[in-house]
């Protein structure tokens, strides 16, 4: 059974002087093997997922948030299907917390669409291996 065992939000800034004209949102998924301290240098027992999201205003920056999952996937073999799963998994549980953030600075701000997200799932399926 696939578990997330960690979520943490790393950190969250927002920058109440920034313009909130000519705004652009950088949101990037980034993936690393997920290792048991029992075995550093083994094969990784999960994946772990760090959300980054950026928005800036006039080339500002008016909200940094980054936040970290951990899945341990115990059967190395998971289809597609299923790895797109807890990715949207742990796509839901930091866009409703980065809302919840903004929401409390009157900022109405968040994550784009997880379907506008581009994820690399081989890349991401690779490394399992790592």
């Amino acid at each position: 059974m696939i578990t997330s065992i960690h979520f943490k939000v790393k950190k969250w800034d927002y920058n109440k002087k920034a313009p909130l004209t000519k705004t652009h949102t950088d949101c990037t998924l980034m993936t690393h093997p997920l290792r048991s301290n029992n075995e550093p240098d083994g094969k990784a027992a999960g994946l772990t997922f760090i959300w980054t999201l950026v928005l800036t205003g006039e080339g500002l920056e008016i909200l940094y948030y980054s936040s970290e999952e951990f899945f341990v996937i115990p059967n190395r073999i998971i289809s597609d299907e299923k790895l797109l799963e807890i990715i949207k998994q742990s796509y839901g549980r930091t866009s409703f917390e980065v809302a919840q953030r903004n929401i409390k600075v009157g900022l109405d701000a968040g994550f784009p669409r997880f379907e506008k997200i581009p994820i690399d799932l081989p890349h991401i399926r690779s490394v399992l291996d790592m």
